[in-house]
């Protein structure tokens, strides 16, 4: 993921509408209160696919967890499923 561009959130709230426009342009943004991050913007399919990929890893850690920690790679996994 590129680097989020920082906005004061007076400015945000002065042009409001040009930034969400551009927000899928941008990447994103990182809203600043007193020269200190508050919130983030971000586009709605960027919102989805890191929420996507949040679920994955706790999946991942989960069953990782359930496995007692021991894990197989994926073509080994694929080599004894079909293996004669």
């Amino acid at each position: 993921m590129t680097e989020l561009q920082t906005l004061p959130i007076s400015v945000f709230r002065k042009d409001a509408n040009r930034i969400l426009g551009s927000i899928k342009k941008a990447g994103g943004y990182c809203l600043l209160s007193r020269s200190l991050p508050k919130a983030v913007i971000l586009d709605i399919a960027k919102y989805e696919e890191l929420k996507g990929l949040l679920e994955d890893l706790a999946d991942a850690a989960e069953l990782e967890k359930a496995r007692g920690g021991k894990t197989v790679s994926w073509k080994h996994y694929l080599k004894k499923r079909y293996a004669p």
